[in-house]
């Protein structure tokens, strides 16, 4: 005879606002992180024209191919 586990409603609740919490936490996380790389990588690119004397468009064109990431990086 298999006899099935009953927990509390009290530790069923507590679980599932703990589960709540980490779900509701992580996109804001991640978007802030996302944000971080993003800043991070645009100072290259700004340092990067700056020394080596590239032109508007090549800084666009790096630009327009980092904005053409962000809907691959929110699928991960």
């Amino acid at each position: 005879m298999i006899f099935p586990i009953i927990f509390p409603d009290s530790l069923v609740r507590r679980y599932s606002m703990k589960q709540t919490a980490a779900n509701a936490a992580n996109v804001p996380i991640v978007q802030m992180v996302a944000a971080f790389a993003l800043a991070f990588l645009f100072y290259l690119a700004i340092e990067q024209s700056r020394t080596d004397g590239k032109s508007v468009g090549e800084f666009l064109s790096y630009i327009a191919a980092m904005m053409m990431l962000t809907s691959p990086l929110k699928r991960i």
